[in-house]
């Protein structure tokens, strides 16, 4: 639904910095509540400040386009990291897989403490930094306490990354969803890292 380029934007005191701009694909028709989740995902990140979390450093629409600007992270996925070593029959050390799970956690807490939910934990929404710092990114099934009541959820619906739902997530229990349910994403997340597969 929405396509990501490493852009320039002209920052403090007119120097230019590399971005990541997210952007809704320019042909694909989008209904209300499709916008509304988008800019929700925009908001919800914007206001979370924090060394392992991408970013947003602005949103807008220009000729009918939705776009996020958030932080460039030069480096790998986690999933494109797995894939390299396993490619080479290797595995990621544990001690590595523990830090890399230990600093999405980390960010997650902190994430929990503002009352978001991320609900797409996986190696793919996982980046490594240059210097290997983990940073979470893509914020866009993100939940926020109180979404159930205010309809942006339904019960029964089923949302996230099928290998890395937690139970409650498969099935679809909206009301039962939280911070624990992240934190299994995690917990299979770090079984990945370690044995090299989901």
């Amino acid at each position: 639904m929405a396509d990501v380029w490493k852009a320039r934007a002209e920052g403090a005191a007119g120097f230019e910095k590399l971005v990541a701009l997210k952007r809704v694909l320019p042909n694909l028709s989008v209904d209300e509540e499709f916008v509304e989740m988008f800019v929700k995902e925009a908001k919800l990140v914007a206001g979370l400040v924090h060394p392992n979390i991408v970013q947003v450093q602005e949103f807008g629409q220009e000729d009918g386009s939705y776009f996020i600007v958030m932080e460039y992270v030069a480096g790998s996925s986690g999933s494109a990291l797995v894939k390299q070593l396993r490619d080479k029959g290797k595995r990621l050390s544990a001690d590595i897989a523990i830090y890399i799970a230990a600093e999405a956690s980390r960010a997650l807490g902190y994430a929990h403490t503002e009352g978001i939910v991320h609900r797409d934990v996986k190696p793919a929404n996982i980046m490594l930094n240059l210097a290997g710092r983990p940073q979470i990114m893509d914020f866009g099934l993100a939940k926020r306490d109180g979404d159930i009541e205010s309809g942006m959820t339904m019960e029964g619906q089923i949302v996230g990354t099928p290998n890395y739902m937690s139970p409650e997530q498969a099935r679809g229990a909206i009301a039962e969803i939280g911070p624990h349910s992240d934190q299994y994403s995690v917990g299979v997340v770090l079984y990945e890292m370690l044995c090299g597969r989901p």
